[in-house]
């Protein structure tokens, strides 16, 4: 984020990205930034599947107030203030840039919220780096990274070069032009240390600057747990537990396309189609077995490899469209390798094409 500051002034202020699945080869994420005026209070900012609010105060020399309030998995495409809810334009999925069009046909729809929803909607969480194997100036600071309002904050930093390197951490408590040192640390060549800033540090912004010319990472993790409801879990209710005995299929579902009709190949070849009225009809269509076997094939999508640092087990992907997302559950942290960027991008050990489109369902015999 840039902040202009003057007549040819910018400052420029990082954000941890909320998450990766906003990343499309055709660019579109760049387009999806979105700050919306919904009345009284902060401003609602919209950015790579992230939540913010965003004081109508913030600029240069005042850059603080800025949270994230969550994340989410779809795109919000416009936010405004109605009958005192919010109503959030969203978009589940789209075809655009998506090959094959897996997803059948977009999924566009409008959701109502009270602001006081929105810390339920998916815990706050993020990653990014200032620095990623990048070649760094003594004494020349980082940009900012936001820190504030996280309460679980772990910087990785790593030293590249061959000669030791001493990394200082600084941190700005107001968002103005003022920096106190926090902690400093020596890393002998190769080596990699994970830094657990205190949960009671109060500070909005914080930046990393060496001593010494060399190569590094500096790379933050962020996240404050999602504020739950008791009842929350009612809305899986309808989903079918795998059952003990032999009496369900497994099969693919897809959201059908030109017709409104779900898809549902089973694994023993017959296919179906199941309308408004959840009623399944045997289909005789052989060009539509094929593209399902073609696009939704259930192939292995993960490796295990002991990457350089970070973690004993990582992912790899090679992030092909939009809104193709990864197990939630299980966000890797970066694996430090390759050419890396500055822009905060997710590094893989090497590129892996992977699909995780296909989704697999139990149903009642009786019905199909």
């Amino acid at each position: 984020m840039r902040v202009l500051s003057g007549p040819s002034h910018w400052t420029t202020y990082r954000l941890p990205k909320p998450s990766y699945t906003a990343d499309g080869v055709n660019g579109s994420n760049t387009e999806w930034p979105r700050i919306c005026d919904v009345g009284a209070g902060p401003r609602l900012v919209f950015l790579h599947n992230g939540l913010y609010e965003l004081p109508e105060t913030f600029r240069d020399g005042n850059a603080s107030g800025l949270r994230q309030i969550s994340t989410s998995l779809v795109t919000v495409t416009d936010i405004a203030n109605w009958n005192g809810q919010l109503a959030f334009s969203l978009q589940q999925t789209s075809v655009h840039g998506i090959p094959n069009l897996i997803p059948g046909q977009p999924h566009s729809n409008l959701q109502f919220l009270r602001r006081a929803d929105l810390a339920k909607w998916g815990p706050a969480e993020a990653r990014g780096g200032v620095w990623l194997e990048d070649t760094v100036k003594a004494a020349e600071p980082s940009d900012a990274i936001l820190i504030g309002g996280y309460q679980r904050r772990c910087l990785h930093l790593v030293n590249h070069g061959k000669d030791p390197l001493d990394i200082k951490i600084e941190i700005n408590t107001r968002g103005d032009d003022r920096w106190a040192p926090l902690s400093s640390y020596t890393l002998t060549p190769g080596s990699y240390l994970p830094v657990i800033l205190p949960t009671p540090l109060a500070a909005e912004w914080l930046r990393v600057k060496t001593d010494q010319d060399g190569m590094a990472t500096a790379f933050l993790h962020v996240s404050t747990p999602r504020t739950g409801s008791k009842d929350e879990t009612e809305i899986f209710n309808g989903l079918s537990r795998y059952p003990k005995t032999q009496s369900s299929v497994k099969g693919i579902v897809r959201a059908g396309f030109p017709s409104g009709n779900l898809q549902f190949l089973r694994d023993d070849g017959r296919y179906f189609e199941i309308d408004q009225t959840l009623t399944p009809h045997a289909v005789d269509a052989p060009a539509s077995i094929q593209k399902l076997q073609e696009t939704h094939v259930i192939e292995p999508g993960f490796t295990r490899t002991q990457p350089r640092w970070f973690s004993p087990v990582t992912t790899e992907r090679n992030s092909g469209s939009q809104r193709r997302p990864l197990n939630p559950a299980s966000r890797p942290p970066p694996v430090v390798s390759g050419n890396a960027s500055r822009n905060a991008t997710w590094r893989t050990t090497k590129a892996r094409s992977t699909r995780f489109h296909a989704v697999w369902v139990t149903c009642p015999i009786s019905s199909v």
